[in-house]
Order: C-alpha cells, then structure tokens, then sequence
C-alpha cells in the first residue's frame, strides 16, 4: 500500500529475510518481539518524512512527554488513547473499506 503511494518496489523475499533475522536475533535478549508499526509509518507518511531522522526527532519528544507530563497523563481514561490511535490510523482503514 505504501510502496503504491510513495511510487517503490518492495522485495517480499528481502522484507522478509529481514524480520526473521530480528527475530532471531532479538531471541538472545529481553525484548518485545520485533513487529511492524502501522501507526507510526501512517503518521509519517502523512507529514511528509522521508528519513529515519524524523523517527528519532518523534521517539526523543515523545519520551520528554512521558518525563515531564506522565503524571497528568496517568488519570487519561482508556477509551482516550484508543480514540488517539484510532484517528491516527483513519488513513489506514479507508484503504480497506
């Protein structure tokens, strides 16, 4: 879907190559299981970012959020977040209805 937007040619067998060598790889360690990120990519893809640099910005504001206002956060009630990834994800579902 996003190769079709973004106009590249995605090799399947190099895709997939690639994630059973994370896999393997982060078997050795205490780690979440590697997976991919729709939302993320969706967010990025829609502000235009064309490097891993924006990723890196987004990760170090994020994580400055969680320091300085994870206590007001703490109260938000769940149905709060999911509506937050639900909007980020429109994009992603309109391709599918």
């Amino acid at each position: 879907m996003f190769a079709k937007k973004l106009n590249y040619k995605v090799d399947s067998g190099q895709e997939l190559y690639a994630l059973g060598f994370a896999s393997s790889l982060s078997s050795f360690f205490p780690v979440y299981p590697v997976s991919c990120s729709l939302g993320r990519t969706m967010v990025n893809v829609e502000a235009g970012t064309k490097t891993l640099l924006a990723t890196i910005t987004s990760s170090i504001f994020l994580l400055l959020i969680i320091i300085f206002m994870g206590k007001w956060l703490e109260t938000l009630p769940m149905c709060v977040l999911s509506a937050t990834v639900i909007v980020a994800l429109k994009g992603i579902t309109y391709h599918f209805l």
